[in-house]
């Protein structure tokens, strides 16, 4: 009997062995473009979320009736295309305001329009 309850558990540790070596991970080289990516779309999205954590753009935000929490969501729920996408145009907009001022509203108008386009409808 006890001969039989070690084969059981000879075979039950055989096959848990097995299913451990299906999860191994794999090492590999990663390419600088790739490690620079990485690395530049997380300042990217620090970028955008430090600009619409900004009392004017909030109070903007506002008026147009978005909140600006959900703001920060939906950038947060971004693919790092789309933020570094935005961070581009956003870090070729002139701080003076010398007539790029329109840049400024066209990006601030696509995320209202993500934001207000993803919000449940009330009917």
């Amino acid at each position: 009997m006890v001969a039989t309850a070690v084969r059981g558990l000879c075979r039950l540790l055989m096959v848990s062995v097995m299913m451990l070596s299906l999860h191994s991970a794999w090492a590999g080289m990663i390419d600088t473009q790739h490690a620079l990516t990485a690395g530049s779309a997380h300042a990217d999205r620090l970028m955008v979320q430090d600009l619409l954590s900004r009392t004017e753009l909030q109070n903007q935000l506002k008026a147009l009736g978005v909140e600006p929490g959900t703001v920060q969501d939906r950038v947060a729920a971004m693919t790092d295309e789309e933020v570094h996408g935005l961070a581009g145009k956003l870090q070729s907009v002139p701080a003076g305001g010398d007539g790029g001022w329109w840049i400024a509203l066209i990006v601030i108008a696509i995320v209202v329009f993500l934001v207000w386009g993803s919000m449940p409808s009330r009917r």
